[in-house]
């Protein structure tokens, strides 16, 4: 956290103060890692300055010495609960090869340590039933002569999807 930030916050202009409470943005992000709290944002970094200006109206960072009101205590639950809600990057460098009623595609793997999987798109509509695990997919059943659109997403493991990657066309051919 941004120590000019949380002092604009506090409305604080003066830099006697300064170590005091890059003390208390520590204690703050101490104090949601101990809740529990792994995902940072706008909430967070709200909470964060709720945090401090709590401590600094106290002059004590100490978790058992400071009652946190229930609206922060609210806020760091909500934290605590959202989990990981940043999506992958959109798969690149998607490629189409064109068959006799088939296209193979295939795509750059992505690198997120949390990656469980890809879905592919026809058109907009997902056509995988299940995540695929490998960087490449055989689109079977299609009509020669026939121009289609594909793109492809990642998921992580829990569930967050990313936007589609950049379409590619391709018209099977016998």
């Amino acid at each position: 956290m941004d120590l000019q930030e949380v002092k604009d916050f506090l409305r604080v202009d003066s830099t006697a103060e300064d170590l005091l409470i890059q003390g208390f943005i520590l204690a703050a992000e101490n104090y949601l890692a101990n809740a529990g709290v792994k995902v940072k944002g706008e909430l967070y970094d709200l909470v964060v300055k709720m945090l401090v200006a709590l401590f600094y109206e106290n002059r004590n960072p100490a978790e058992d010495k400071v009652d946190v009101p229930p609206v922060i205590r609210n806020f760091i639950t909500q934290l605590a609960l959202r989990g990981d809600v940043t999506p992958p990057d959109a798969p690149k460098g998607l490629a189409a090869t064109a068959g006799n009623q088939l296209v193979n595609l295939t795509w750059n793997p992505n690198a997120e340590g949390d990656l469980a999987g890809y879905n592919v798109y026809q058109g907009g509509a997902k056509i995988t039933s299940t995540l695929l695990t490998n960087a490449s997919y055989q689109v079977t059943g299609l009509i020669n002569g026939v121009t289609y659109t594909f793109q492809v997403s990642a998921v992580d493991n829990s569930g967050n999807e990313s936007t589609l990657s950049t379409a590619v066309r391709v018209t099977p051919t016998t």
